[in-house]
């Protein structure tokens, strides 16, 4: 039976892929290894093969499995991967950090867009595959088809996202500054922050780079996407909400335009545009632990018949990180055996 090396479990994304791997019985499929980097030698969960957490940093333990699945981050990405590669480990790399996903080599991953893309990089020789920034994951889950059917001329979405996109600590700081009232230019509580991560280019963020380029990628496009974004974190626990402005290359009518938009993926839930299904279905509470993804307010704008507006949420720790990576494990193991 394959063995996976599980790295980063006791993480906010580690933690949403262990209970989803519970969840599916994805356990029964592989020998589990649990691997820590200040935990070793402390009880493992039941269904390690291991009795106690193995040191991720132990590169010949870590060698002794046929795939790694980590969400420990990009330092630990960045001080194994290459080590181990070059001792002639040749597995399965499957990561949630961000460190590799530029590389010629690497496959980003969201099976429901790009599932030949995930298996014929599975058939190749030490296959890397990695999550995408998880922003434009649950922009393309809500909106897949109206790329694929190659109706969108531009689009232009501003994000709002929650707490947990920045990690465990960021989520942490939340919840002591609100318990404290606390308030300045720069917490999190009782404010936004109109911008995430370093800045990319003039004007625009690493977050809002990102985007872009890897929505290119996991819809397999040869030329930039005609996609722009403005990113924001808010004061929100775990969901990533979506706010849409398009334009379609051909008048759409609303009914066509629905069921482009439900057809995005099986997992993609269209929410009436009226305020008690909005204000009932389309909020970060409404949506958190749940795989929907939510699209309302869809509506056309009065003063062009090719322009659109919507609004989407999904939760960031679920379709933004940890099911992607859940699912192209099981398709490792399907064709692993």
């Amino acid at each position: 039976m394959t063995r996976v090396g599980i790295i980063g479990q006791r993480g906010l994304v580690g933690q949403k892929l262990f209970q989803r791997m519970c969840a599916e019985q994805d356990f029964e499929h592989c020998q589990a290894v649990f691997f820590s980097g200040s935990q070793a030698g402390k009880p493992a969960p039941l269904m390690s093969t291991e009795a106690v957490f193995q040191d991720a940093y132990d590169l010949d333990v870590v060698a002794s499995c046929d795939i790694i699945l980590t969400t420990q981050g990009s330092d630990y990405t960045q001080t194994v991967y290459q080590p181990l590669r070059e001792q002639g480990w040749a597995g399965l790399w499957l990561d949630a950090a961000s460190a590799l996903r530029y590389e010629d080599n690497t496959t980003l991953v969201l099976d429901p867009l790009n599932a030949q893309a995930i298996e014929t990089a599975l058939a190749q020789p030490n296959p890397c595959l990695v999550g995408a920034n998880c922003t434009v994951s649950l922009l393309l889950l809500a909106t897949a088809a109206l790329w694929q059917q190659d109706c969108i001329e531009w689009m232009h979405c501003s994000t709002y996202q929650a707490i947990s996109g920045a990690g465990i600590q960021a989520l942490e700081t939340l919840i002591q500054e609100s318990t404290a009232g606390q308030t300045s230019n720069t917490h999190y509580a009782y404010n936004l922050l109109p911008w995430i991560d370093a800045q990319a280019t003039p004007g625009q963020s690493q977050e809002e780079y990102k985007g872009v380029l890897e929505g290119q990628r996991l819809l397999g496009r040869s030329e930039p996407l005609p996609l722009s974004y403005l990113c924001v974190r808010v004061p929100v626990l775990q969901c990533h909400s979506q706010s849409l402005v398009f334009k379609t290359n051909e008048p759409i009518k609303p009914k066509a335009m629905t069921a482009l938009i439900q057809d995005s993926s099986p997992w993609t839930r269209v929410v009436a545009n009226n305020r008690e299904a909005t204000l009932t279905q389309l909020t970060p509470q409404s949506v958190t632990n749940s795989l929907d993804i939510r699209v309302g307010r869809l509506a056309p704008l009065a003063h062009d018949a090719h322009l659109w507006q919507c609004f989407t949420i999904g939760d960031q720790l679920l379709w933004g990180a940890a099911e992607p990576l859940r699912r192209a494990l099981r398709m490792a193991l399907k064709l692993y055996g």
